[in-house]
């Protein structure tokens, strides 16, 4: 019963939304509390799935940012469809960081 409370307020109460720019957590149902990671801070990003989570096609992000002070590891826990989202925000990241060399070379 705790594990299904769990997981149920992991899907009712943290929500991402991820930009071009930044990834955004958003926590809490009555109150709420709002982090933003800058994806030029990106150094790794990692899936965790066990079998379980192969099958039904969950998983566990985890984003290395070692110079973001608020959350230099961030965990985004219960996501769908893990991989596409894995490959979407390295790209992001990349754009990023081309579009800052190539300003820098100006």
């Amino acid at each position: 019963l705790g594990i299904l409370g769990k997981h149920l307020y992991e899907k009712l109460a943290i929500r991402y939304r991820l930009t071009t720019h930044r990834l955004f957590r958003t926590i809490g149902i009555l109150s709420r509390r709002i982090n933003e990671l800058e994806l030029l801070r990106v150094d790794d990003v990692s899936i965790d799935q066990n079998v379980i989570h192969r099958l039904f096609d969950v998983g566990t992000i985890t984003i290395i940012a070692p110079t973001d002070n608020t959350d230099p590891r961030l965990v985004l826990y219960g996501i769908d469809s893990p991989l596409p989202l894995k490959e979407k925000i390295r790209e992001h990241v990349r754009k990023r960081r081309d579009r800052i060399v190539n300003m820098q070379s100006l």
